[in-house]
């Protein structure tokens, strides 16, 4: 500040701009969330203002809702190049966010200027954030497309399967093909507003909709192990898809119309400092904890049929007639199967905390982008063998 007051006053001119453009101050990862994408920058002539005695007060007002995120101080450190365009930092810079709308920033040099917010809740090591978002892909991408062929090739042999625990599976694969494709398209063009909130919108109903038809896996697969008789329903198929795609309608509606901007960019953070990934999602924390229970409630009533059901296996299997050698692998590729048709495997979700969070959430990670390719899998091993059997069968009777 010495040097500046030795210039003559001539000489002096203080810059203050003010911008709406946080596109221009993005780090090397381009992870940066601003407060309202304000930026303000000071400059003083071309003096370098460093160590105020007394800091600069600079108040960025808000009327936002800012209960899961941090709120810091940050100057923008121009980089050295293409490669190193520059990183937000905090040294010199003190936050008061003593106030309900309103943050002060207090800092003893000049320069660009902003408020970075962070989530507040445990951050995801960066390190892990490329592997998983890759096997994330891959898994998306192959269970979208096995999802795809089968409701393709279903859809050239639908007269041979009338069944209503074909049609099932099948709604099931569509509702896991919307959930894949809307993951994989909602971290493109993530800040054009009004299309990543229609993004966010539909990832929303594609997850309800696939819990949705999950848990009527489950109630299916009740009726036909254990109420086995008077399950007679009148419009089965009818009924079960109305509450498939229709109840998560109502859901996404009512969000829209009660709360205001639910859906758009939802940022990720990290334990890099200043950095965050970002992608289209739910942005009100209500309706994110209204989803969890959803997915939570589901994920109980599917995991108490599989438990009853695997009881069930183990009584007929104790049958004195009941050869164990014949049955005992098809048994277990028949509850695996379920494990993944009913979505018990999203209860990793819950559970991923603690020394054994890394395992549980790649772990997660894997068994749910992989679901539909699974649950295809299996779905065209049961037809060809139910086909074979049927052949066999046809043979011999021809035979004799």
């Amino acid at each position: 500040m010495e040097k500046a007051q030795r210039t003559p006053a001539k000489e002096m001119r203080l810059i203050c701009i003010y911008l709406k453009a946080s596109c221009l101050f993005q780090d090397k990862q381009n992870r940066s969330l601003l407060l309202n994408d304000d930026i303000l920058g000071a400059s003083l002539g071309n003096v370098s203002v460093t160590n105020l005695s007394k800091p600069v007060e600079i108040i960025f007002s808000h009327n936002h809702s800012l209960g899961n995120f941090s709120k810091t101080c940050v100057f923008w450190v121009k980089g050295t190049g293409e490669d190193n365009l520059g990183e937000w930092r905090t040294e010199g810079c003190e936050t008061d966010v003593s106030q309900e709308n309103v943050v002060i920033c207090k800092c003893n040099h000049l320069t660009y200027f902003a408020v970075l917010l962070q989530l507040s809740s445990e951050p995801l090591d960066e390190k892990l954030l490329a592997p998983l978002t890759y096997l994330s892909d891959i898994g998306c991408g192959i269970s979208a497309s096995a999802c795809f062929i089968t409701i393709f090739l279903y859809l050239f042999t639908r007269k041979l399967y009338h069944d209503s625990t074909t049609k099932i599976h099948i709604n099931l694969l569509g509702s896991l093909f919307f959930l894949n494709v809307s993951f994989l398209i909602s971290k493109t063009w993530v800040g054009h507003t009004w299309w990543c909130s229609i993004r966010a919108a539909f990832l929303h109903y594609s997850l309800l909709c696939s819990m949705t038809w999950m848990a009527i896996e489950g109630f299916h697969l009740y009726l036909l192990v254990i109420q086995v008789y008077n399950s007679y329903i009148s419009h089965y198929l009818l009924k079960l898809s109305a509450v498939g795609w229709g109840l998560p309608g109502p859901i996404i509606l009512v969000s829209f119309l009660s709360m205001q901007n639910v859906y758009g960019q939802h940022y990720i953070q990290t334990n890099s400092q200043y950095k965050n990934t970002s992608m289209c999602w739910i942005t009100s924390s209500i309706l994110n904890r209204i989803t969890c229970a959803y997915v939570g409630g589901t994920v109980f009533f599917n995991l108490v049929i599989l438990l009853i059901v695997v009881q069930k296996l183990r009584q007929l299997r104790a049958h004195p007639l009941h050869r164990p050698k014949e049955h005992t692998c098809k048994d277990v590729g028949t509850v695996l199967w379920m494990t993944f048709l009913l979505g018990t495997t999203w209860m990793l979700f819950f559970i991923s905390f603690g020394v054994f969070f890394v395992a549980q959430i790649f772990l997660f990670t894997i068994f749910n982008t992989l679901q539909g390719a699974i649950i295809c899998l299996w779905f065209c091993f049961l037809r060809c063998h139910s086909a074979s059997k049927h052949s066999t069968g046809f043979s011999q009777s021809s035979g004799l």
